[in-house]
């Protein structure tokens, strides 16, 4: 509660890099998605993002999916 009763919406707009004048401008959500195909209906997906929340707080999201196909 006290991390949530800390924040504003400006200041959150400022993590961000929405508002001009914020000091990091590259505060943004960044991350990466993926695909992989391999051979016998091998296949996944992955992705990871890192979010900011607020001025001095992060959050990282990942999942992960796949298959490998059939058993040898």
């Amino acid at each position: 509660m006290a991390i949530l009763d800390g924040n504003t919406v400006e200041s959150a707009a400022a993590a961000r890099g929405e508002l001009p004048g914020s000091e990091d401008t590259r505060r943004g959500i960044h991350g990466e998605v993926g695909v992989m195909i391999g051979s016998h209906g091998a296949r996944g997906i992955y992705g990871a993002a890192a979010i900011p929340l607020g001025e001095h707080a992060d959050a990282m999201v990942s999942f992960e999916s796949s298959s490998f196909g059939y058993r040898r």
